[in-house]
């Protein structure tokens, strides 16, 4: 009904208020912290979601700029940021926080993760589209094609 529209633009709204801060792009996995706080998160499965600190000091460790610059003079195609067990994407945009925005608006980084749980999938996959991480034509799929397999961002 109108009433739930009306909730749901609204919730969507401040959504999307929260990636930007004073026109420049704010990284946060809001979506992540809602789902912990909620308590949905499955401990029984050793589901656990990285504080968002922990993430980018993480993230900081792994980019070299010099590397990176260097990785990306070498390659004809973009070079792939995975995360294996991404939960709701906090490591990926923690990545995409630490590397000049204009990397991944060339699409010279792409950003990919998987996990056995669709509702992180599906997080992750809101997080990578809220953020623009893969530019908004690159199609993510989410498959399953046996039982135990990750589900791909």
């Amino acid at each position: 009904d109108a009433r739930n529209f009306q909730q749901f633009a609204e919730a969507f709204g401040l959504l999307l208020d929260s990636t930007m801060d004073d026109d420049a792009i704010r990284y946060h996995d809001v979506l992540g912290a809602t789902y912990m706080e909620f308590g949905t998160s499955n401990a029984h499965a050793g589901q656990f979601f990285t504080p968002w600190e922990i993430a980018k000091m993480v993230a900081l460790t792994q980019v070299d700029a010099v590397d990176l610059y260097n990785r990306l003079a070498e390659k004809d195609g973009p070079v792939t940021v995975h995360d294996p067990c991404c939960g709701s994407g906090t490591l990926l945009l923690a990545f995409a926080s630490c590397v000049p925005r204009e990397y991944i608006d060339r699409r010279r980084i792409v950003f990919s993760g998987q996990d056995l749980d669709r509702t992180c999938v599906t997080m992750a996959r809101c997080n990578i589209r809220l953020y623009g991480l893969n530019g908004t034509s690159l199609p993510l799929l989410m498959r399953r094609r046996v039982a135990r397999e990750p589900l791909r961002v």
